[in-house]
């Protein structure tokens, strides 16, 4: 400290710079001076929202997840997580929530600019100032624009391209592109981006608070603002991407590869600079940007591999980011750490060396008198060099070598960091920024040695003050003669704004105002401590004398009522001194206080003693003398008061001292003991709710590893529908082609034959590439009791019966068949197909046997989405009765015994003072009434309390009997609570199986309309074949009758929602095609649409009509059919004219012609609704899921609320009151204990007994 003393006190001749002389020194105008003003108050003002601000930082990091945790990234995550990432970046895809926005923040904007220059916008000669307010609005917004509302800003500034994303020239904000208000909005856009731009350098560089504080724990003050500005030039980098690489150029590697580079940038910065001061906020963000970093470079490698649509990518990704994030912690720490450990190995070196490299350049002439004759010719002749020593990388090493003032504030601490510091500035010499860290450093240290003056010895920190302040002044007259940037200037100006703060006290000439002034939030601390220890006095007062007359149960009730009483203010009272303690930085008068708290009220003699020894130590060092320099005529906060009547306290409390410390010894042994015992039953309780809460999370987890493996499952069930429901139709429709084949072939019609082998190669084709290998794999083991009738060999007469035949081996028996069939040499070779054993197969089993095995498993696979329906249901109730059985078992076992043995302690533990003789109480009673007398008489001027605060601190007496039953309704009611969280998520399946039930039930039941009407088609045209080897005489009509009276009971039941399901007029999603007015067709199926031809029978009105009105008309069309059918019953014979005239009249028949054509429609309006619903399904498979993620991060949230904010509260506050109870019993002498057997069995082996 000499040398810097000495080097700078060579400056000490032009004496005290002020700030109108330095303000000309380094030509600071009226306008830059304004300017500078506002922006420290904008950093000023931003203290206002430190809350805001910690919220804000952890926000602002988690917004970056977003290019992690979304969709276009990884398509399988879960829509929970990404909506909450997108609910993070306020990115809700609106145009009308975008328009809003860009025009707020145009406005804000404008708001800032006019803060920042008022001055330069208002009249010269006008005295009107800012408004407060709306400075302090100005500051929440700024604040806000670049951290929270950062990336939503860049999102509605860059939409102006999305014009050139769209094909159809349609902008988002449902605005012609290029039109006139279009490009206004862009226009808008693009100023907002400039300003915004350029604005936050200015934020980050200027409206910043840069001064070290000791605050560590609670403080967002930084060196340097400048990686703030890095960051925020990355999000707008990141922004860019999306919208050009990703969006415009559909290049998603290139996009993640940006993201990537910008994260490692960001990463490296941070990890290399740590702009805070609080080391919290460091680590915080070096564990967000590094998993950050890792989670973004593991979602390339997964997406060059090709693996992010994987169901698993997530979770990898997840893992990544932790492993990268603990690894973040410790590379920032040792990052930091290598960075002040090479500082202080250079300066060992460097102090080590220095005399060494002196010696060096030293004659070796021993003779003295030639040695100093010798020194002239030396300084004139002789040439050194001087080694330069290079310590510090940078600056920012000399402000992390500095850190360790936040923690000690020793002397010998302060005098190393501003060696420190000197050295920086020896290094830097024409840097202003070593010099500001310096001076800044510097006023930090002399601020916590004059708020503590008495805990230093009073010469040596006098001495260091003076030595410091001289310092500073020096600092300032080598700072201005430098050449300064404008940033400089304003850091200048910074510090000497903060010296003239801190030099107001200084000025006053009256020292009690100047105090009251000074320490007016540690006045009000100290009053309202005060304050709420006569209440805790008043409240001891009030306990002991209910416990000097216990009779009844009732007493006891009221006693114990006035314990938990005195529980609140004994912890209020305690937290209130806490922060007294902390505001005034360990005063001696707080000290005092608190000490006295403790060893009178809290029987606390260790933590006493603690305190004791440092008021004595600090005692011994205290100096009456007052500093001369006024800028040192403060002395020590605490100094005024410790020269009070405290102190006259404070000497008697030391004589008595040694006397009653073995007493109190031993008395706070037996509190210790006490305690221990009495606390057992409470830690009991808290360990069984944290147990509980892991077994609530594992049965989660259970159920949402249940729900997610159902769902899958119930997806692929799913996938079967809509193959499987074609199947009856299309086999039946294989029957009605094959028949018409081999008639068409006898009547050598080719015309028909060819459309009819068509037909048949597309039934095949399906039944090959879809039906097979999707269905088969369901029910292959399907038995039905059908009769299937095979063909014995070329006999046309004899068949085999096979009952409850395989239905996968009636498939490849069709399957065998039809590629038999669809062989066209062999059936050149053929002479009579009707007689053929591969046709007669399909026309034996064409009154049902085929569609009846097909029928039977469409119904095993509705009954297995069904069952897994159902077993879902099942599962989850199991799991809902299980958990609570368990829940409740535990409670009944655990929890209500423990909370019955806590009130047992405290119930009969009131009870032993009936052994406690009532002079012994009297005598505890005007011990604390003595004590709160004299803090009446030494501080009534502070104690002194409005009517508010007396109508607060009156005694109410409480009606409440018992409050254990208080306790147990609350804990049986937040149990319950607890419990539905953890069901929340199961309570899903109820929603869903309410929602698909009825769908599932209505698909099976519509598609059973198509084979039907199928059917009757193929019985239809059996009618006019009047095959006698088929069918006997009037058997087609029958068949026909009957099928049209299930059909109308099928609509019927569908109709008025007796199937199972609701109406289908209730279907909100069938909408389109209930109030039909156009063609339906399947997806496959559309081009249909365009080959209807329309005649008098078939007219557009009922083919543009609902599915209920065409299956009414066919009903209708079929009965006059059957009713007019003239039945001349005229055997089929094997001849081509015979042949060739049947065929003619069904091709001419008017109804045929009808029923071809209606049939296409049923059959399309089936398809699309079998669509719909198999899509709306899968549609709430996917809401359900989201619904359950949501739901279980809601319990995964609530449950440890609800743990904290309840059960972590009460184990608190029992804990506090046994405490309390401890305290109370403290009170009773030994010797008084010892004369009473139930209080000694207490004391030795924790007996309790009731009385009542």
């Amino acid at each position: 400290m000499e040398r810097i003393s000495s080097d700078l006190d060579k400056d000490d001749d032009e004496g005290y710079i002020d700030n109108n002389k330095a303000y000309t020194k380094l030509k600071i105008g009226w306008k830059a001076s304004s300017l500078y003003n506002r922006l420290y108050l904008l950093a000023n003002y931003q203290l206002s929202f430190l809350k805001f601000s910690f919220v804000s930082l952890i926000i602002t990091e988690l917004q970056f997840l977003y290019y992690v945790y979304n969709s276009w990234s990884m398509p399988k995550i879960p829509n929970a997580i990404s909506f909450i990432f997108k609910i993070i970046v306020l990115k809700l895809n609106n145009p009308i929530y975008e328009i809003s926005s860009l025009i707020i923040l145009f406005l804000c904007i404008i708001f800032l600019v006019i803060c920042i220059f008022f001055d330069f916008l208002k009249p010269k000669d006008s005295l009107a100032e800012f408004p407060r307010q709306l400075e302090l609005t100005a500051a929440f917004i700024a604040s806000c624009i670049y951290s929270i509302l950062a990336f939503p800003v860049l999102f509605s500034l860059f939409n102006f391209l999305e014009c050139a994303n769209n094909a159809d020239d349609e902008s988002k904000y449902y605005l012609q592109c290029y039109s006139f208000s279009h490009i206004l909005i862009t226009i808008i856009s693009i100023v907002c981006f400039f300003i915004i731009f350029s604005f936050s350098n200015i934020q980050y560089s200027y409206v910043i608070n840069i001064k070290p504080t000791f605050n560590y724990k609670l403080s967002l003050n930084k060196y340097t603002g400048k990686e703030d500005f890095y960051v925020f030039i990355g999000k707008i980098l990141i922004v860019m991407n999306e919208y050009l690489i990703e969006e415009y150029f559909k290049k998603k590697i290139i996009a993640i590869i940006v993201v990537a580079l910008i994260a490692i940038f960001i990463t490296w910065r941070q990890l290399n600079i740590q702009p805070f001061y609080c080391n919290k906020c460091n680590y915080y963000r070096n564990i967000m940007y590094t998993g950050f970093s890792f989670a973004v470079i593991m979602l390339l490698i997964l997406t060059v591999l090709k693996l992010n649509d994987k169901s698993y990518s997530i979770f990898l990704v997840i893992g990544v980011q932790l492993v990268g994030s603990i690894i973040g912690y410790f590379v920032g720490n040792a990052i930091k750490q290598s960075k002040v450990i090479r500082v202080y190995k250079n300066l060992k070196e460097k102090y080590t060396n220095y005399y060494t490299r002196r010696e060096a350049f030293t004659s070796n002439n021993e003779d003295d008198d030639l040695q100093s004759n010798y020194s002239l010719d030396r300084i004139v002749n002789d040439f050194f060099i001087a080694k330069k020593d290079h310590i510090f990388n940078s600056i920012n090493d000399c402000v992390f070598a500095c850190y360790f003032i936040k923690h000690n504030h020793n002397l010998d601490s302060f005098s190393l960091a501003s060696k420190i510091l000197d050295e920086c500035t020896i290094q830097y010499k024409k840097s202003p920024m070593s010099y500001i860290y310096y001076w800044l450093f510097l006023n930090t240290m002399i601020m916590v040695m004059k708020t503590n003056l008495e805990l230093y010895n009073y010469e040596t920190c006098i001495k260091e003050i003076e030595l410091f302040e001289r310092i500073q002044n020096n600092i300032l007259k080598k700072v201005i003669r430098l050449e300064n940037s404008i940033y400089s200037k304003y850091l200048i100006y910074y510090i000497l704004i903060v010296r003239s703060d801190n030099s107001k006290d200084d000025l006053s000439e009256n020292e009690r105002e100047r105090d009251q002034n000074l320490n007016f939030h540690e006045h009000e601390l100290k009053k309202h401590s005060l304050n709420l220890h006569i209440k805790t006095l008043e409240e001891i007062h009030n306990t002991f004398k209910d416990l000097k007359s216990i009779n009844v149960r009732d007493d006891v009730y009221r006693s114990v009522n006035n314990i938990v009483k005195l529980t609140k203010c004994i912890n209020e009272t305690e937290i209130s001194y806490k922060a007294y303690i902390k505001a005034c930085f360990m005063s001696s008068d707080s000290l005092l206080l608190y000490n006295l708290f403790l060893e009178n009220i809290m029987i606390d003699y260790y933590t006493s003693s603690f305190y004791m020894k440092l008021i004595e130590e600090n005692k011994e060092k205290k100096k009456k003398k007052s500093l001369n320099r006024s800028s040192l005529m403060r002395q020590s906060r605490s100094k005024s008061i410790s020269e009070s009547q405290e102190n006259l306290e404070y000497t008697k409390r030391v004589k008595n001292y040694a006397t009653v410390k073995k007493e109190k010894k031993k008395q706070n042994e037996n509190k210790e003991r006490v305690l221990e015992r009495l606390q057992k039953p409470v830690q009991k309780f808290s360990f069984l709710m944290r147990l509980l809460i892991i077994i609530e999370y594992l049965i989660m987890a259970i159920g949402y590893y249940y729900y997610k493996y159902t769902y899958n499952s119930l997806r692929d069930s799913l996938n079967y529908i809509d193959i499987s429901a074609r199947g009856p139709r299309l086999m039946n429709r294989a029957t009605l082609d094959i028949r018409l084949l081999s008639v068409s072939s006898l009547a050598q019609n080719e015309e028909v034959f060819n459309n009819t082998f068509n037909s048949l190669l597309e039934i095949k084709e399906y039944l090959d590439d879809k039906y097979i290998p999707l269905v088969s794999s369901v029910n292959t083991l399907y038995i039905s009791d059908a009769n299937i009738y095979k063909p014995l060999g070329n006999n046309y007469d004899l068949f085999r019966d096979i009952s409850h035949e395989n239905y996968f081996q009636v498939t490849l028996d069709i399957q065998k068949n039809l590629n038999v069939i669809l062989n066209r040499e062999y059936l050149s070779n053929q002479s009579d197909l009707l007689n053929n054993q591969y046709f007669r197969y399909f026309s034996e089993n064409s009154k049902g046997s085929h569609e009846i095995i097909y029928l039977d498993s469409l119904k095993f696979i509705q009954d297995l989405i069904v069952k897994d329906i159902d077993h879902q249901l099942l599962v989850v109730l199991l799991i809902i009765i299980i958990s609570h059985c368990f829940v409740l078992l535990i409670s009944i076992r655990e929890f209500l015994p423990s909370m019955k043995k806590i009130n047992k302690f405290k119930f009969c533990m009131v009870q032993l003072f009936r052994d406690v003789p009532e002079e012994c109480i009297d005598r505890i009673i005007r011990f604390h009434d003595k004590q709160a007398q004299n803090y009446f008489t030494k501080h009534g001027n502070i104690i002194k309390n409005t009517s508010e605060d007396e109508e607060k601190m009156k005694y109410k007496k409480t009606y409440v009997k018992n409050k254990s039953k208080l306790d147990l309704y609350y804990f049986v009611f937040m149990v319950i609570v607890s419990g539905f969280f953890m069901i929340l998520p199961l309570l899903s399946v109820f929603i869903f199986r309410y929602h698909s039930l009825g769908e599932v039930e209505l698909i099976f039941v519509s598609t059973k309309r198509t084979y039907y009407a199928q059917a009757i088609q193929t019985w239809v045209y059996e009618l006019f074949y009047m095959d006698s080897n088929s069918y006997r005489m009037g058997e087609p009509s029958a068949f026909i009758l009957e099928a049209l009276d299930i059909l109308e009971d099928l609509e019927k039941s569908i109709n008025k929602g007796t199937y199972g399901g609701r109406p289908i007029n209730k279907y909100e999603i069938l909408n389109p095609l209930t109030q039909n007015k156009g063609c339906i067709r399947g997806s496959t199926k559309e081009y249909e649409c365009e080959e209807r031809v329309y005649d008098e029978d078939f007219n557009e009105q009922i083919a543009n009509s609902p599915l209920n009105v065409i299956m009414s008309e066919y009903i209708l069309q079929t009965r006059d059919f059957i009713e007019s059918f003239e039945n001349n019953y005229k055997a089929l014979r094997h001849t081509r004219n015979d042949a060739k005239e049947r065929l003619d009249k069904i091709l001419s028949d008017k109804y045929i012609i009808f029923l071809n054509k209606i049939i296409k429609e049923i059959n399309g309006h089936v398809d699309k609704m079998n669509e719909i619903l198999v899509n709306d399904i899968f549609s709430f498979i996917d809401t359900s899921l989201a619904l359950m993620d949501v739901l279980h991060i809601i319990s995964m949230i609530f449950i440890p609320l609800i743990y904290c904010f309840y059960f972590k509260k009460y184990a608190k506050e029992k804990l506090r009151e046994m405490e309390t109870l401890t305290i109370i019993f403290s009170n009773v002498p030994r010797s008084v204990c010892e004369k009473s057997t139930k209080i000694k069995l207490f004391i030795r082996h924790g007996t309790l007994e009731s009385a009542f």
